[in-house]
C-alpha cells in the first residue's frame, strides 16, 4: 500500500545526497530546456509494491516535460481473484478510470486500492525503465510525493489522501526507485 510520511522540505531533498542533488539537475535541466524555471517542494515519502494495469505516455501535454509517464497502479486484494478478472482499468488525457459489473465486489476498496501516479523519474535509467513497464508487471516504488510549480504559472498538485477519487486526486510521485522482479533501477 502507498503510504505518506513525514514532511521533508525541498532543501532537503536537493542536498540529502548527491546522487539526489545530480538527479534533480537532470530534471531542472530538462525543465529549463522547455523553457521554464521550477520548484519541487517534497511533501511526503511514497514507498509502495503493487501491480501496473496500465501505462499511459505522454509527450505533448503540459506536464509531459516531467512525468512522461501515468501508470495504473492496484494493490492489496485488486490484483488477485474476484477482483483480477472483474475489474477493468483504463486511461485518458491524465485520468484513470476502472469499471466492472459485479455489483457484489466492494467498489469503496476498487476506489481506494488503485491509483493513477503521474510518475517523474529521477534519472535517465528510471524514465527508460518507466517507459518500459507493461501490464500486470509487480513494481516496487520509492520516492516522494510531490508538488510542482514553474515560474511560468504552471501547477502541479499531489493527493495526499487515498480516499479522494476525481480530479485532483493523483499522486505526483518522484520516483527515486523502482523494482520489476529481481531488477533494480535508480
Amino acid at each position: 500500500m502507498f503510504q505518506t510520511a513525514a514532511t521533508r522540505t525541498a532543501a532537503a531533498l536537493s542536498v540529502a545526497a548527491a546522487a539526489r542533488a545530480a538527479a534533480l539537475l537532470w530534471v531542472v535541466a530538462a525543465v529549463a530546456a522547455a523553457g521554464c524555471g521550477f520548484a519541487l517542494p517534497a511533501s511526503s515519502v511514497a514507498a509502495g509494491e503493487a501491480i501496473d494495469w496500465h501505462a499511459e505516455p505522454y509527450s505533448i501535454d503540459g506536464g509531459a516535460f516531467l512525468s512522461p509517464v501515468d501508470l495504473v497502479m492496484t494493490w492489496g486484494r485488486l490484483p488477485e481473484e474476484p477482483y483480477r478478472s472483474r475489474v477493468s482499468y483504463y486511461q485518458l488525457t491524465r485520468y484513470y478510470f476502472w469499471r466492472t459489473g459485479d455489483a457484489g465486489l466492494d467498489l469503496r476498496y476498487i476506489a481506494t486500492h488503485s491509483a493513477n501516479m503521474h510518475m517523474i523519474p529521477s534519472t535517465r535509467n528510471l524514465g527508460r525503465a518507466l517507459a518500459h513497464l507493461g501490464r500486470g508487471d509487480r513494481v516496487r516504488v520509492r520516492g516522494l510525493l510531490v508538488d510542482v510549480s514553474t515560474a511560468g504559472g504552471f501547477r502541479w498538485a499531489t493527493s495526499l489522501s487515498r480516499d479522494d477519487t476525481g480530479p485532483g486526486a493523483c499522486e505526483l510521485v518522484w520516483v527515486e526507485e523502482l523494482q520489476r522482479g529481481n531488477r533494480l533501477y535508480r
